[in-house]
């Protein structure tokens, strides 16, 4: 397939890392931005020693030189973020760059990459980095990358991830909207759930197909082979799986099948 992502081995991790992350030209480094904030913006303390925080953090400073992230819509009713609503354990990829483990949050509304920092001699903070500045992440064990990265025909803006690559390719988008709610004395918002979509591209289109279930998406790619429809059906039974809300590992075993 012509957009077939080559992959290189990170040293920092022992993971397997995009080689697109060298597209991006990196500055040869950055101020820090947080000096002198407020500590009205800073996140509850946490007492670390210098050597500790540089053998956390690494020494690059690039991944510290975005804006202190200011949480809108106080008060509202659920959260924009992946999964939890807290710090989880990932990593930022930028060209061949790979961070040390650090904690980050993933904002499904903006689109952006939070991260924790605890900058020498001042109190703790969290950075929204520019979309720009992030070729790729891992949270909590999944690999994002930058919508550009995974193929021209995807519309969305942001981040997809990649759960199968064979003789086609398939991504999901995942986005969250903030609904505000203009009645009541103290008017509220509420951020709706998840909203995921499906991205397929096949090696002899020249166009993505875009799927807003695992359902359709299933049957767009069994609809022209009856016995491959009745084998997915048969697997569906056997492993339990529910087309409305399939875990990663059902579909993608699924999307195998479809692919053989």
């Amino acid at each position: 397939m012509g957009n077939t992502l080559t992959k290189i081995r990170s040293q920092s991790d022992g993971v397997t890392t995009p080689l697109y992350m060298k597209y991006i030209s990196l500055a040869a480094s950055f101020l820090w931005l947080i000096a002198g904030f407020s500590a009205g913006f800073a996140q509850d303390a946490v007492d670390w020693t210098q050597s500790q925080e540089r053998e956390v953090y690494g020494s690059n400073d690039y991944l510290f030189s975005g804006q202190v992230y200011l949480p809108e819509y106080r008060g509202a009713d659920g959260h924009p973020f992946y999964r939890l609503p807290d710090w989880q354990v990932g990593r930022i990829y930028l060209r061949d760059q790979a961070s040390p483990e650090i904690r980050l949050m993933y904002n499904l509304v903006t689109q952006r990459v939070v991260v924790f920092h605890k900058p020498t001699g001042a109190p703790p903070v969290s950075l929204t980095l520019p979309i720009q500045m992030v070729d790729s992440f891992r949270i909590a064990g999944e690999l994002f990358v930058r919508d550009q990265y995974a193929g021209e025909g995807i519309s969305e803006a942001g981040f997809v991830q990649q759960i199968y690559q064979g003789g086609f390719a398939v991504y999901r988008s995942i986005n969250k909207r903030y609904t505000p709610n203009s009645s009541g004395m103290y008017p509220i918002g509420t951020y709706g759930e998840n909203e995921v979509r499906f991205w397929v591209h096949m090696p002899d289109q020249d166009d993505w197909q875009s799927f807003s279930s695992p359902r359709s998406m299933i049957k767009f790619l069994t609809e022209d082979n009856r016995d491959l429809r009745k084998a997915v059906k048969k697997a569906r039974r056997q492993e339990v799986i529910s087309l409305k809300s399939p875990s990663l590992s059902q579909l993608t075993l699924l999307l195998k099948m479809c692919d053989e």
